[in-house]
């Protein structure tokens, strides 16, 4: 990960935070477990949709520190 990546990062929680804080919301607020479902299930539909399965099982062995043997092309 680069700096600007770790940059990014911050500066979308700080705007998160900073835009609820500033309409008067509370952080617990931002803690919402049906938006969580929502959004990551969306997210997965989406890269599934996108992708052919075999980039997906590459990224899913990646992600969890598997090394992927087989050749893809």
């Amino acid at each position: 990960m680069d700096i600007l990546s770790i940059f990014g990062v911050l500066i979308g929680f700080a705007a998160i935070i900073g835009g609820n804080l500033m309409g008067g919301g509370e952080i617990g607020s931002l803690v919402n477990v049906h938006a969580f479902v929502i959004v990551v299930g969306g997210t997965l539909g989406a890269t599934l949709l996108q992708f052919p399965p075999r980039f997906f099982y590459v990224a899913c062995a990646s992600s969890f520190g598997y090394s992927c043997r087989r050749t893809y092309s």
